[in-house]
């Protein structure tokens, strides 16, 4: 950990700029900060076979985005208590979500990004590229 040479804000080792007011380690302002950035048209989809199904990037965390803490719990187990769960809690997307029984169905396993101080929390899925290419295949299909 780091204290702001400024507002004397704790900060993560990996930050290199204050979060809270834009200075430096070495104490220097960033010129930049705070401003808004250009913002630049929706990057095209990386084609198909370009995309790693299954691939888990290791999720990038900075501060909380309720209060601004640096306190956060990173891939929190959630549950899902049903009767006929495995114990944990999934979305799905269907490649046939009109189908009567095999609706060619793809699950992703949450897990939680939790504020230490405030308790925000967000979800995060493990395996966002395969889903997403399952949503794409439904589509070309007619059938999201």
């Amino acid at each position: 950990m780091w204290a702001c040479p400024k507002c004397g804000e704790k900060m993560e080792p990996n930050f290199d700029v204050c979060w809270s007011c834009g200075t430096s380690r070495a104490g220097l302002k960033d010129p930049d900060f705070g401003k808004e950035a250009d913002t630049a048209p929706e990057p095209e989809p990386e084609p198909r076979e370009a995309v790693k199904v299954g691939r888990i990037r290791p999720a990038e965390h900075g501060p909380c985005r309720a209060c601004g803490s640096t306190r956060i719990i990173p891939d929190v187990e959630v549950l899902d208590q049903g009767a006929r769960s495995d114990g944990h809690l999934q979305v799905v997307v269907c490649g046939d979500p009109h189908a009567l029984i095999f609706k060619d169905r793809v699950y992703g396993k949450l897990r939680a990004w939790v504020c230490g101080s405030c308790g925000f929390t967000e979800l995060r899925v493990r395996n966002p590229e395969e889903l997403y290419l399952k949503s794409l295949e439904a589509r070309e299909k007619g059938n999201a």
